[in-house]
């Protein structure tokens, strides 16, 4: 164990300095872009009214994007590949399985 910290050191110092400066402040600032949510729940809207030619926000017409961004974002919610859940499952384990590839193949000495 007293090998692993000094074969690691370097590594493990960056990290407790980084917690030491990032993480008394986590969640101190807002979101500060509100815009990509509406935008979201804009093509959301329109998906869900079946019109694809008139963005809405809260029922209300909103013209501030061109309508090729909506349909965009139409055609990713329609397919269920691209939904957020399945996204975020399917990343999420991917990316744990890819983390523990190093740690399982590894031969112990």
């Amino acid at each position: 164990m007293k090998q692993w910290f000094l074969t690691h050191r370097y590594g493990l110092t960056v990290a407790l300095v980084a917690a030491m400066i990032l993480l008394p402040f986590l969640g101190a600032a807002p979101l500060m872009d509100p815009d990509e949510p509406v935008y979201g729940e804009t093509a959301r809207e329109m998906l869900l009214a079946g019109d694809w030619l008139s963005p809405r926000i809260f029922g209300q017409y909103w013209y501030d994007k061109p309508p090729l961004f909506y349909w965009l974002e139409m055609l990713s919610y329609s397919f269920p590949i691209f939904s957020q859940a399945f996204t975020s499952a399917g990343c999420s384990a991917c990316s744990m399985g890819f983390s523990n590839l190093p740690v399982s193949g590894r031969k112990k000495s």
